[in-house]
């Protein structure tokens, strides 16, 4: 763990939350850092959260929580528990149009990172091994990839750690076991609904008995490929620098297609990264702008997954969205006591924040819990409960006068199944709000949701 911790520069005294599931691997992740808190008698402030996805039998979720919450008393970790709405998940993999696993894999990270702010921690540990990256790996051989994809899962990205990257599962059981710590098994590993199932319990055993030394080698391999990745990335910022604004960056049409293609992918990829935080992967194909595009007037050549690249005379510009031009568009799940950001919002749960710029509050109602909260753009079937029944979306916007552009903009709240709000007031209009939902100050106004729009907001 020392190693891991200088390897990458990590400050473990800011504190750590630990995504704990109760398995062998997340279990391990606790002990090992509690091994390395108490032997090294170092401040570190150490908790462990578990988001039940209500994705299998109340029988197995409660025996994976009396078993974390056993072992966590054994390491002395405090440990805390979301439960998402039943149902839940599966309805949110429907609207985003994306599978079960990733909508669960969303709902998590927004659960950790709203628990990181709640308890003031630095980072959050995640217990991926050795065996996850060798899955990572060949699934993305196969659908296709460069260095950048070959190199896996990152040991570190932002605030999450990855400090078992280079331990195997196997490894990782016998240490829990000769320290008699409690911990589960989720059945859904063994079941083949799954693609990385299947390559778990299908391909790699087939690959493992032709190659039995794969794993390591081809964690050899990440840590080369990371390396090579890294140089690449710091050439491409050389080659092709980018003058950074609020909402656009810029750089010389003739020094970007001066650079090899592979640097130019790379140059638009921190160009994402650093615009657009926690998106999603964007193809490589899709960021590969051709030489060709060098004699082409004035035009957009490239446009989705958050951004538009076009080229100006002798400038090229990158815009980053409000509005994420695919299936998707911008959604993020609330929790309560939580706040962060989306798009070019800032919200928070639980207090109203100060009066900066635009900015509203709406007092939620007892209904509401235990409901999941989405902010998130509108979609064309929306609409809102009124006084006088159900009214759809685009027809108060009409009457409202709002413009087609801001309407892709203006907030929605959905609780549960329904639009509750819509923040219109943040563009200039007012806000709609379904019946029952009140403005802040409200009678009995025990929980608050506050949201404002930032000054350096993108795509504006």
């Amino acid at each position: 763990m020392s190693v891991y911790f200088k390897r990458w520069n990590i400050d473990p005294a800011k504190g750590i939350l630990i995504a704990a599931s109760g398995g062998i691997d997340s279990t391990a992740l606790m002990a090992a850092l509690t091994r390395y808190r108490d032997f090294n008698k170092k401040e570190l402030p150490l908790h462990a959260l578990y988001v039940n996805h209500n994705l299998r039998t109340g029988e197995e979720i409660e025996e994976d929580w009396s078993g974390l919450r056993a072992a966590a008393r054994l390491c002395s970790v405090p440990v805390h528990r979301i439960d998402i709405p039943e149902n839940d998940i599966a309805r949110s993999a429907s609207a985003l149009h994306e599978g079960v696993e990733a909508a669960a894999r969303r709902a998590r990270y927004e659960a950790l990172d709203a628990w990181l702010n709640r308890l003031n921690l630095g980072y959050i540990a995640l217990g991926h091994t050795l065996d996850d990256l060798v899955e990572t790996m060949i699934m993305r051989f196969f659908q296709g990839c460069g260095v950048s994809g070959l190199h896996g899962i990152p040991p570190l990205r932002g605030n999450r750690i990855r400090p078992l990257l280079e331990v195997s599962k196997a490894e990782l059981g016998q240490l829990v076991r000769e320290l008699g710590l409690p911990f589960s098994e989720d059945s859904s590993n063994r079941e083949d609904w799954y693609l990385r199932n299947r390559i778990r319990n299908e391909l790699i055993p087939v690959l493992v008995r032709e190659f039995p030394s794969m794993a390591g080698s081809l964690g050899k391999s990440a840590r080369f490929f990371h390396q090579e990745e890294a140089v690449l990335q710091e050439e491409a910022l050389r080659r092709i620098p980018w003058s950074l604004g609020k909402n656009r960056a810029e750089t010389d049409v003739p020094v970007f297609f001066s650079a090899p293609e592979a640097l130019r992918v790379r140059s638009l990829l921190s160009l994402i990264h650093y615009y657009l935080p926690g998106s999603s992967r964007v193809p490589r194909d899709f960021l590969s702008v051709k030489e060709l595009s060098y004699y082409r007037k004035n035009a957009v050549l490239l446009r989705g997954h958050g951004f538009t690249l076009r080229k100006e005379d002798a400038r090229l510009i990158f815009v980053p969205s409000v509005v994420f031009p695919v299936k998707t568009r911008y959604v993020k799940r609330i929790f309560r006591g939580s706040d962060g950001t989306i798009a070019e919002f800032r919200y928070s749960w639980g207090s109203r924040m100060p009066a900066e710029g635009h900015g509203t509050a709406l007092a939620l109602t007892e209904s509401s819990r235990g409901k999941t909260l989405f902010l998130r753009s509108r979609r064309l079937s929306d609409s809102i409960r009124t006084p006088g029944g159900s009214k759809r979306l685009k027809d108060i916007y009409r009457e409202l006068g709002v413009s087609e552009d801001s309407r892709d903009k203006i907030p929605v709240l959905q609780v549960g199944d329904e639009v509750a709000a819509v923040f219109g007031s943040l563009f200039g209009y007012r806000d709609v709000l379904a019946e029952g939902y009140q403005d802040f100050p409200a009678p009995q106004a025990g929980d608050v949701l506050s949201i404002q729009r930032m000054e350096t907001g993108i795509g504006r």
